[in-house]
């Protein structure tokens, strides 16, 4: 490994990555606008004070990635106030109190916020979040500590580390494993700054994770008498448990999946042995369509209106897994579910089997005689080819109800068998490699198709 190296690409991704303090000044100048907005429109409605709308997130403390401007505003209620009421109210009426080409999307975390995206020739996005004054541990809503998770990064130091942290979210997302939605179930952003701040710095940082071994337990705080405290009280379910240093019962890398945990591993050991694989070009060493080729697969097209990703997502992977299981159960080999969306109007489910078609008849073993009776077997397979075999148990052949992956889907689906969420649709179904020409001529989907077959981790084609 070559520590200047990986320094000199560190140093790299600052330059690039990392706002200058005027270009920080900016950021939290434009974040202004929205605050004295939403203050404007809620001072008397709701008794709120200036200082109930704030700034938090990455915005607040420098540490978000240049051009990827998305500031998050809270609104620090005093009293019970339904959040649903406020967001109802803003989505009304906060488009024409911007007074600006603005896009307002209203979404869903653990209880409704809005989404405005400010078009002034850049695209800016901001999150306007009701929560409350709350501490711990009179949590009205999960997002409450949002603010105290503010402060405590910035006691730590991060506006020292805050290079530091954009470059760290920078090389996680280059890895594949930044993001804490359901999509995802990567790093979070507070997770990111929490480890820079722990590991004192971004190399520091990636040389610890090339060396974890789940689980990995950090209690920054010491509220835990010892290693095996953490893990009895949170359990093994997660490969990394960092104790929230504003919440004791909360694992801050809860969302992070086993499959993202060792993505980060293996990435982190990676680029320490060589840090120019995130200098490489995709496209010079990897075409997508060579992955094509004999691939057998079903690709469920489905329709639908404008999704919220974090519950569309769980919902049709479920669907897929689900699916996958009806297969298995009916003798088919899955290899992989994967998905794709737009969340827009159109998703995929693209299911990897090693063949569309199986045999008209399957193996069914039987007991053996010596260990259990048999007269229920030999009775059920009178019609059937039977022996026994040469490890002393009988064995038949009986004929399949689907010896096609299509019709199993098709009419599991179509009986309703399985769930599809309300409103989605199931359209089409492409059978691979028999409809490789019709899915091909969708750029749409067949993009879609090729994104899930090279994965997300390109980073794996430049090692």
């Amino acid at each position: 490994m070559s520590l200047d190296s990986l320094e000199s690409l560190v140093d790299r991704i600052v330059r690039d990555k990392c706002p200058s303090e005027n270009e920080w000044e900016l950021a939290r100048a434009k974040a202004e606008w929205i605050i004295e907005t939403v203050y404007s429109l809620l001072r008397t409605r709701y008794s709120v004070g200036r200082d109930d709308v704030v700034l938090l997130g990455s915005v607040a403390r420098g540490t978000y990635v240049k051009d990827e401007f998305d500031a998050d505003v809270f609104i620090l209620f005093r009293d019970d106030v339904d959040p649903r009421e406020v967001v109802d109210y803003l989505e009304e009426v906060l488009g024409d109190a911007l007074d600006r080409d603005v896009e307002i999307r209203r979404r869903f975390a653990d209880h409704p916020y809005l989404e405005v995206i400010v078009d002034d020739g850049e695209s800016f996005k901001y999150n306007i979040v009701p929560a409350f004054r709350t501490s711990y541990p009179e949590w009205k809503s999960p997002v409450d500590r949002s603010y105290y998770h503010n402060e405590f990064l910035i006691s730590r130091g991060i506006l020292e580390y805050r290079c530091d942290a954009v470059a760290l979210k920078y090389i996680l997302r280059r890895l594949g494993v930044y993001g804490s939605e359901a999509k995802t179930g990567g790093f979070s952003g507070y997770l990111t700054e929490l480890l820079v701040l722990y590991y004192r710095g971004v190399i520091n940082t990636i040389r610890e994770m090339a060396r974890w071994t789940p689980p990995v337990v950090i209690d920054w705080l010491g509220v835990y008498r010892d290693r095996e405290e953490v893990v009895k009280v949170f359990g093994e379910r997660s490969p990394l448990i960092f104790v929230d240093p504003v919440d004791r019962g909360r694992n801050v890398a809860s969302a992070l999946t086993w499959k993202r945990f060792s993505l980060a591993v293996s990435g982190a050991r990676h680029l320490l042995r060589d840090p120019s694989m995130l200098d490489k070009r995709l496209e010079d060493v990897f075409d997508p369509e060579s992955l094509v080729g004999d691939v057998y697969a079903l690709i469920l097209h489905f329709t639908h209106g404008e999704r919220v990703e974090d519950i569309h997502y769980p919902q049709m992977y479920r669907l897929g897994r689900k699916l996958a299981n009806v297969l298995r159960m009916h003798g088919f080999e899955v290899y992989r579910v994967g998905l794709e969306s737009d969340y827009v109007s159109d998703t995929i489910i693209v299911l990897i089997l090693e063949s569309v078609e199986v045999s008209s008849l399957s193996l069914s073993r039987g007991p053996i005689p010596y260990r259990h009776d048999d007269t229920g077997f030999l009775r059920g397979n009178v019609r059937n080819i039977v022996w026994m075999g040469e490890d002393g148990r009988w064995y038949s052949l009986k004929p399949r109800r689907y010896t096609s992956a299509e019709r199993v889907v098709s009419d599991i689906v179509g009986n309703k068998e399985v769930r599809v969420p309300e409103d989605v649709e199931l359209v089409t179904i492409y059978v691979l490699p028999r409809d490789l020409g019709a899915i091909r001529a969708v750029p749409k989907l067949y993009r879609m198709y090729l994104d899930i077959l090279k994965g997300d981790v390109e980073w794996r084609f430049l090692v």
